[in-house]
């Protein structure tokens, strides 16, 4: 069995918060550093996997109404 992680990144301040709206501060526990650096450049969501087997969903940006586009 695989938990999924959501995490939504805010480029205009460069930073990622988890389902809750909460900052990750450690985010190279939950994704690597090539992986976020893809994901930054190719500026559109992504899933990938972890090392502990977690299907991890990180979303780029958001919609005109503060929602993040799906």
């Amino acid at each position: 069995m695989f938990d999924i992680v959501n995490l939504f990144y805010n480029p205009e301040t460069n930073v990622i918060s988890d389902e809750c709206g909460f900052m990750v501060f450690d985010i190279f526990n939950i994704v690597t550093p090539n992986r976020l650096f893809l994901f930054k450049q190719q500026k559109q969501h992504m899933s990938t996997w972890n090392d502990f087997g977690d299907l991890i969903v990180l979303y780029y940006g958001e919609g005109e109404d503060g929602n993040y586009e799906y």
